[in-house]
């Protein structure tokens, strides 16, 4: 499952915080780009090496800026199957490599989907920095519509699984959507099932993953970062702090919709 998140710094005007992520998402576009090869094929070469799979993955994306795309925006035949292919050529999974953080390039994810074809709503960028020695993650993003900016942080948990080399059981603590001067926090209840994702290739600038119900994300290592991850003091204040219910696996749109609504009182960012 993957969500959204980042923040308008206090007293930093809208247009002024639009223009300074504007040049950022620039520049993530850029490094990605530049694995970029000639446009790929729509089928993979059977005997196509791991480094002409990656560039003809990354080329079948052809991101105009750090939006990540979805099945309704690339070509999801191409996109898969250079994926397949980069995930057949992979050596053993070195996890210390997923430290750090990643940029969506692609999903076609039901949350991202949903989200990414609202009629008013652009899903302009998602980040997801790994802890590794904490054990933590966050899911990171940036949504804008007309006239406003908004941001979530999804704050969660992961472990590697004990079923599968590769696989990780996750969980996800609390969500906070800001829309400044608001900000709300809400937290996803556990049902009886367990999230996890699957690390099918990982390596020092490209990662693939495949969720629980089999969704294709393709994430690029991005140096540039949305925000830092909370601190470990920071993150147990937002745990300990009060926070709505919200059915965990919903999804963001579902979640964005009940919230942002029902968002009527201001609260303190978990940076203070």
């Amino acid at each position: 499952v993957v969500l959204v998140a980042v923040l308008v710094a206090p007293g930093r005007s809208l247009q002024t915080a639009v223009s300074r992520r504007a040049a950022v998402c620039s520049t993530s576009a850029a490094a990605a780009l530049a694995l970029r090869r000639p446009p790929a094929t729509a089928e993979p070469l059977k005997d196509a090496p791991l480094a002409e799979a990656k560039a003809a993955l990354v080329a079948a994306l052809t991101p105009n800026d750090a939006a990540p795309l979805t099945n309704a925006t690339a070509p999801q035949r191409a996109v898969e199957a250079w994926a397949l292919r980069v995930e057949s050529l992979a050596p053993a999974l070195d996890e210390s490599l997923l430290d750090g953080n990643w940029r969506l390039l692609y999903s076609n994810a039901a949350e991202i989907t949903s989200l990414a074809s609202l009629p008013l709503l652009r899903l302009a960028r998602v980040d997801q920095p790994f802890d590794l020695a904490s054990g933590t993650f966050e899911n990171q993003g940036l949504v804008s519509a007309p006239g406003v900016l908004f941001q979530t942080r999804v704050v969660g948990e992961f472990a590697p699984a004990k079923t599968k080399k590769g696989r990780y059981d996750v969980v996800f603590r609390r969500v906070v959507f800001e829309l400044p001067p608001l900000t709300k926090v809400v937290e996803p209840k556990a049902n009886n099932l367990v999230p996890s994702v699957t690390v099918t290739y990982v390596d020092q600038d490209m990662r693939i993953t495949r969720g629980g119900d089999g969704a294709l994300f393709v994430l690029a290592r991005s140096e540039d970062r949305l925000r830092p991850m909370l601190s470990n003091t920071e993150r147990l204040r937002l745990y300990e702090r009060g926070a709505d219910p919200v059915q965990a696996g919903a999804g963001l749109e579902n979640w964005a919709r009940t919230t942002l609504l029902n968002a009527g009182t201001a609260d303190s960012s978990p940076d203070d």
